[in-house]
């Protein structure tokens, strides 16, 4: 079973909803927290680990790092957090790594991106009749196997190739299980696992409602 839950952080009384959260997690997370520059994304990823918190009950205190940096927490959960706007989601797993990312479809120049893509890739994109949700959809699938991998940037994107709903880097035999999701208008949602049998719930978090006296 792969757990997804997604919030969007209101634009209004996000100040309040803020401070409720912050209350309930640790100085670790906000410490680390208070290193990011931009407001947004500092309350994104306090409600990301929120999210974590109430999806796997553990002490978030808990959570390392790995020799790239990846978080993860010791034991059979496994976890995933990506924010693009003001969309926040999480995936958790047991016993088996997982990968998730959300981008916001944008406008963008896509071939300021060719020398990160592969043949592939482009052939893709160009082929798709919807370059942006096409381009979107290859980087969120690279990117949630970057995670699952553990290695994150230290792997180059053009190295990563997709065959029928897996994922491959070139020269290692790993084989790695891809879904997508369109699910939420604006959005592209890669899922990446280990495992290719998931049953996967998706489901809405709302922090405006929920019992923050965790």
């Amino acid at each position: 079973m792969i757990e997804i839950c997604y919030a969007e952080f209101p634009a209004t009384k996000s100040t309040d909803i803020l401070d409720e959260i912050s209350h309930v997690l640790p100085d670790n997370i906000q410490k680390e927290a208070s290193l990011l520059l931009k407001p947004e994304d500092r309350q994104n990823f306090l409600l990301g680990r929120f999210m974590l918190k109430s999806m796997t009950g553990k002490d978030l205190d808990q959570i390392q790092r790995n020799i790239f940096g990846r978080p993860y927490l010791p034991g059979t959960h496994h976890f995933s957090i990506s924010y693009s706007g003001r969309m926040v989601i999480c995936a958790v797993a047991e016993n088996q790594r997982v990968g998730i990312d959300i981008e916001r479809i944008r406008k963008i120049d896509v071939k300021e991106y060719n020398s990160v893509l592969n043949p592939q890739d482009l052939n893709y994109i160009s082929q798709s009749g919807d370059e942006l949700a096409a381009f979107f959809r290859v980087w969120t699938s690279k990117e949630s196997l970057m995670k699952a991998d553990g290695r994150g940037f230290m792997i180059d994107m053009d190295q990563i190739t997709f065959h029928h709903g897996e994922g491959m880097i070139h020269g290692e035999s790993r084989r790695w299980k891809l879904r997508s999701f369109n699910t939420l208008p604006g959005y592209e949602i890669a899922l990446c696992s280990e495992k290719d049998d998931n049953e996967i719930s998706f489901r809405e978090f709302d922090p405006v409602f929920i019992n923050l006296t965790m």
